[in-house]
């Protein structure tokens, strides 16, 4: 079985359906790939920002979400480890964004996502596993692999790996000198109605510097979970997630009364992070898009939005040179540069922020000095969600208003 085409993305979520559609709309002739068929189930937290509203709405997808079923959620409720919690609503927070969120099962949100790609002239290919990278005098020319259980070929001056958290391929197209800590995250579905439109994050003490999180969904549902990131206690780290979802469900005292008398839905899934922002996203005839670039959020853990970002500023780099005719590393290496440029210094931000406030007597002192200066929660929410860039809340003034 083969296949041909100008572009092959690999990798039908968010960032690989996003670079798909812009590249089809360019007239690029794209063909996507993804091992699964659609509507599939992605393990995920099912909450997107105001910077992911920001773009969906940009692609015009707004209407055919909520006709799907999203809910808008308003705001969110930060809970410190004493238990303390402020709460900030997305209408105060920073910059010109919508003034929601949303929420929407990954599986919705995925095959929308795909259903535009196609629309704007994508070629979908589904159940092909790609093992391997087709290379000709140093560059690569497309995939390898087995679609529906017979071998396969795609051909393609170029190719996008979109391919989430799994390395395999990033470490065969030699663009990671090692393999980088990887965070997890573990969710599970419950039946839970009446609950308020906002995202709930708890720094529970036996999660940090991870946190669990109660994200209500339409149909009386909610998604539950919990996030490990890189970097915490070796004790913690070695926990398994799916037991730390446990514990977060049996022991917070808050999260408890909550739960009390709901069902849950399905088993608990894991699944994992990559929080590391790739120092090269891109070889010759080849770049890195979404999660597969190390793009989620270094303390949320959200990736959705730098996915469809992402997506698009690779998009206009391949179709640019595309044109050009030169695929080379150095051609390519703008979109590289665009996309640390965008996003590199936030990163180190909030990576200080991690490391330095995602301590539980830190979070229970900021919390509570936070209810009484709206000024620092804000800045808490805009650097927890990554709704601007952290700089100022790694500030030696901010740590002043912190600490006196």
């Amino acid at each position: 079985m083969e296949w041909t085409a100008q572009v092959i993305v690999v990798g039908a979520g968010p960032a690989g359906s996003a670079a798909a559609a812009s590249l089809s709309a360019q007239g690029v002739d794209t063909l996507l790939l993804d091992r699964a068929a659609f509507p599939r189930e992605k393990t995920c937290g099912d909450g997107l920002t105001p910077p992911s509203v920001a773009v969906l709405q940009e692609l015009g997808l707004l209407p055919k979400l909520e006709a799907a079923g999203a809910l808008r959620t308003t705001g969110v409720r930060i809970f410190a480890p004493g238990g303390r919690s402020i709460e900030i609503g997305f209408d105060e927070l920073a910059g010109e964004l919508p003034a929601f969120g949303l929420t929407i099962p990954r599986r919705i949100l995925d095959a929308l996502l795909l259903e535009h790609a196609q629309q704007a002239g994508a070629r979908f290919v589904s159940r092909f596993h790609v093992d391997g990278l087709l290379r000709d005098q140093g560059a690569v020319v497309g995939v390898k692999g087995k679609c529906n259980g017979q071998r396969a070929v795609a051909r393609a001056p170029l190719t996008c790996l979109a391919t989430g958290a799994g390395m395999p391929l990033v470490l065969k197209a030699g663009l990671l000198p090692a393999v980088p800590p990887v965070s997890h995250g573990a969710r599970a579905y419950y039946d839970l109605p009446a609950l308020d439109p906002v995202l709930q994050l708890h720094f529970d003490r036996s999660l940090l510097p991870g946190y669990g999180w109660i994200f209500p969904l339409s149909g009386g549902r909610a998604n539950v979970g919990v996030g490990s990131l890189a970097g915490g206690s070796p004790r913690r780290r070695a926990a398994p997630t799916r037991q730390l979802f446990e514990r977060f469900v049996s022991h917070n005292a808050h999260v408890q009364g909550q739960l009390a008398g709901a069902r849950r839905i399905g088993p608990v899934r894991s699944y994992p992070l990559r929080t590391d922002l790739a120092a090269r996203t891109q070889t010759n005839g080849l770049l890195l898009v979404g999660e597969a670039a190390g793009l989620a959020n270094p303390v949320s853990g959200e990736g959705v939005h730098y996915a469809l970002e992402s997506g698009l500023m690779a998009a206009q780099v391949a179709a640019e040179a595309l044109l050009e005719g030169d695929l080379t590393s150095s051609r390519l290496a703008v979109y590289g540069r665009r996309l640390h440029e965008r996003y590199a210094s936030g990163f180190r931000c909030l990576g200080r922020v991690r490391r330095w406030y995602l301590r539980e007597r830190v979070l229970d002192l900021i919390v509570q000095k936070a209810q009484r200066r709206p000024r620092l929660k804000y800045l808490l929410a805009n650097a927890v969600l990554g709704l601007t860039d952290p700089g100022e809340a790694t500030s030696l003034a901010t740590l002043a208003k912190i600490l006196f």
